[in-house]
């Protein structure tokens, strides 16, 4: 069986099933090539984002984050009790009883949001917070802030959203 011959660009004599075969991989190789280079780059922004978001976050933000997020869970599950005890006096100053009540009964139909927070001084940290208000009909969000500050060795909420 003989095969076909044809001439190559330098002037040498190959196959034509050779001929065949690098047409395909020089179609096939950069091909292959922009797919490892298209799934590498999002792992690489990835990894970039990580890096630059882990350098802020320390002991003290991650117990003002858990210090803000017990305090909205009280307000989520209508727990008067135990959100106030986390209040400064600050935060209570100028808010009477029934303005207090009142913040800890959104009712059946809430959630909140705590976005990423920033450090304002040494033991106070700024969350940015949206609390969601359910009816049957229509969502109510409201965008606020949480304040937390360390007060001793305990961390508590200066600023009600």
């Amino acid at each position: 069986m003989s095969e076909e011959k044809a001439m190559n660009h330098e002037g040498h004599e190959v196959s034509r099933r050779f001929c065949r075969s690098a047409e395909r991989a020089a179609i096939f190789l950069p091909s292959v090539s922009l797919l490892f280079l298209l799934c590498l780059a999002p792992a690489e922004l990835v990894q970039a984002r990580t890096k630059s978001a882990s350098v802020t976050v320390n002991g003290d933000y991650v117990f003002a984050l858990a210090t803000a997020n017990r305090f909205l869970s009280a307000w989520q599950n209508q727990d008067r009790e135990n959100g106030l005890v986390m209040l400064t006096d600050a935060a209570k100053e100028g808010k009477s009883e029934d303005q207090l009540g009142d913040f800890f009964s959104p009712g059946d139909g809430a959630a909140y949001e705590i976005g990423r927070g920033r450090k304002l001084t040494a033991g106070r940290y700024s969350f940015p917070v949206t609390l969601l208000e359910a009816s049957r009909w229509r969502v109510h969000p409201r965008l606020s802030q949480v304040v937390v500050v360390r007060s001793g060795r305990d961390w508590a909420i200066d600023r009600v959203p």
